[in-house]
């Protein structure tokens, strides 16, 4: 490890579970996401906090202090190349969102930006907010979560406290003690924006992912903490003890447009952390 923080250890198996390399990436590295892309080429969503210096197996990058950084890797794991964002967030964790889809990676940029970039590290289109109104201290949106429609659109989930605008469609949030609004944003494989839309009235998944999946059917699956009282369909979940570290967990399906379809609790004290 290197000394002054948290190092990240990267590790390659074969298929067979032999080890083939380890590359530790320091100095206070905190890993947040990993993608498969082209080629068996591999894409690392890390955050550099605290400090400036990036050291990646060895080798020192004069790094950006307190910016989440995408690294390529070839199959052998020598680094291909590093490409920042550019935007200091209250958390190392806090934009976790990576995806790999058609050659290209998307990930976040900005306080209320997403990024495409080709498989060079080359900027290609980026979709950033229109407006955007905080009913707390927290100036943007964090994207945690992301998935790939069956027609190529992209699918990005993030937690936003406040009332957002993308074109004509402007978002309300409902704001409740303990609660926080998660946004289904739909665009192309362009970022052109399709459609967004709020889940109200559940948990605030801090420094976690949003736990999101498409499936087969085009259908949005939630892992979602339940604060207060949440509806889909016919389906109700309502936490009876309402608070800041009391939910009730429970599994969302919303339809491609983002509309509730319906709502299954969990057991207590389950927490629905990662949906397939």
């Amino acid at each position: 490890p290197y000394n002054g923080g948290i190092t990240t250890f990267l590790y390659k198996f074969n298929a067979s579970g032999e080890l083939q390399y380890i590359k530790p990436i320091g100095v206070n590295f905190y890993p947040l996401n990993l993608q498969v892309g082209e080629n068996d080429n591999l894409y690392l969503l890390g955050a550099l906090w605290g400090g400036s210096t990036l050291i990646v197996d060895g080798v020192t990058i004069n790094g950006i202090a307190n910016r989440n950084y995408i690294l390529k890797f070839d199959p052998s794991g020598s680094l291909l190349w590093n490409v920042p964002n550019n935007v200091s967030f209250g958390g190392y964790a806090s934009a976790c969102m990576l995806q790999y889809h058609n050659n290209h990676i998307y990930f976040q940029t900005g306080n209320l930006s997403v990024s495409k970039l080709d498989i060079n590290g080359q900027y290609v289109s980026t979709l950033t907010a229109d407006a955007f109104i905080p009913s707390t201290a927290i100036n943007g949106i964090h994207f945690k979560g992301s998935g790939v429609f069956s027609n190529g659109d992209m699918l990005f989930t993030a937690v936003s406290r406040g009332t957002l605008t993308y074109g004509s469609t402007t978002l309300n949030p409902v704001l409740e003690t303990g609660s926080v609004p998660l946004l289904m944003l739909r665009t192309n494989e362009s970022l052109t924006f399709q459609l967004a839309t709020y889940v109200n009235g559940v948990g605030d998944p801090a420094e976690n992912f949003i736990p999101v999946t498409i499936g087969n059917d085009d259908g949005i699956y939630l892992g979602v903490e339940v604060n207060s009282t949440l509806i889909a369909g016919s389906d109700t979940i309502i936490n009876p003890v309402p608070g800041t570290t009391n939910y009730t967990d429970g599994i969302l399906k919303l339809d491609e447009a983002g509309t509730p379809v319906w709502l299954k609790s969990v057991t207590t004290n389950a927490h629905a952390w990662s949906v397939l």
